[in-house]
């Protein structure tokens, strides 16, 4: 059992902390283990932003395949009642950003945020009707998705994390040479 009493080990462990060698040692240590973290944090912030950016495209493809037959009938029988509610709620989805409805021969329709980032999704829709087995295409739908809010927590979790792994190894650096040889490393 070790004794407890045994102080000898602290005043080893202040003699390793007043070597040039070992401090830098250690220096070089802490300074490969941040970088790594960092390198480690910001891949893991693109591959998830990646993933993020996969999901939302499919969610929009998803919603033009959606609304886009109803969208058509409406257009095609011109109840523009029908296509300004199914356009209001498709605006309104926290999927969207920003619609775009262009219809050749008159001015674009467009609805949610007025201006978008440019760090965006965009899905563009035709708007085809079939009668009589030929294809009339109406126009197109472009949903855009603004990704810069999710962008921008993304960067505010990934700096709130490298702090925190800061402020830990400043912690562990300003208390190290404090600990008997004990804490440290143990006895051997």
């Amino acid at each position: 059992m070790p004794d407890s009493t045994n102080h000898g080990g602290a005043s080893f462990v202040r003699a390793l902390w007043r070597s040039r060698v070992a401090r830098r040692l250690l220096a070089w240590t802490l300074a490969l283990g941040l970088t790594g973290t960092v390198a480690v944090s910001l891949w893991d912030f693109r591959s998830a932003a990646a993933k993020e950016e996969a999901y939302q495209l499919s969610d929009l493809e998803s919603l033009g395949r959606l609304v886009a037959p109803a969208l058509a009938k409406d257009m095609w029988a011109f109840n523009q009642q029908d296509i300004n509610v199914l356009l209001q709620a498709l605006a309104r989805s926290p999927h969207v950003s920003q619609l775009r409805l262009d219809v050749p021969g008159q001015p674009m329709l467009q609805m949610g945020a007025q201006q978008v980032s440019s760090h965006r999704l965009q899905h563009v829709v035709p708007i085809d009707y079939i009668e009589d087995g030929r294809l009339h295409t109406l126009g197109t739908l472009s949903l855009v998705k603004d990704l810069e809010p999710e962008r921008a927590h993304r960067l505010q979790l990934l700096l709130q994390g490298s702090v925190v792994r800061g402020l830990v190894a400043r912690a562990v650096i300003v208390r190290l040479p404090s600990l008997p040889v004990d804490a440290v490393g143990g006895e051997g």
